[in-house]
């Protein structure tokens, strides 16, 4: 139709270059992090530990200290909460209750089944009234969140953070297998 596609070539042919030189070798945002390189990072500075997490979707096949996600957890209720109201719970699954919870989220195939524990941060909503606070529980919730990430990275553990974009019909299930009550909501 007579369009000039050099320009539009051009740039194909920088993200292409760019996939092929990254640090991902090519492999689309790939990359290998070992057990002990997590563990040895984590230890630094803290802009360290921020550049050294990574998303896990390979886990090792051992189990998790409990006790060391435990201190996570309490290292993590020292984070920033809206209103000085923090409101957030969370909630650790293993084996087949963590199989249960994985099968109502999607976002976790084919990495999911590896992950030896799984957690669940949600926001409890009648810390926060009316309207006008509708949104605090999930900035609180994000902060927490986010908290218990550094904090288990430098505790020496992988995570990868999953969404949960549920419809009523799946959060209706997850609060079934879970027992997370309808006064919180999930993070």
């Amino acid at each position: 139709k007579g369009i000039d596609m050099s320009k539009l070539a051009f740039e194909v042919a920088q993200l292409s270059k760019i996939c092929e030189d990254g640090i991902s070798g090519g492999k689309g945002g790939v990359y290998t992090v070992t057990s002990n390189e997590i563990q040895s990072s984590a230890k630094g500075t803290f802009k360290e530990l921020v550049r050294s997490r990574h998303s896990i979707r390979q886990f090792a096949p051992m189990a998790v200290d409990i006790e060391t996600v435990r201190e996570a957890i309490a290292i993590a209720t020292q984070s920033p909460s809206v209103c000085n109201r923090p409101s957030w719970r969370v909630r650790a699954y293993e084996g087949a209750e963590k199989d249960r919870v994985l099968a109502l989220q999607t976002g976790n195939r084919g990495f999911g089944h590896e992950a030896p524990v799984v957690l669940i941060v949600t926001g409890d909503l009648s810390y926060f009234a009316g309207n006008r606070e509708r949104n605090q529980v999930y900035i609180d919730g994000g902060l927490f969140a986010m908290t218990l990430i550094y904090a288990l990275h430098h505790l020496g553990l992988g995570t990868c953070a999953l969404n949960l974009c549920n419809d009523r019909k799946v959060d209706r299930a997850l609060r079934h297998v879970t027992g997370i009550p309808a006064s919180e909501t999930f993070i």
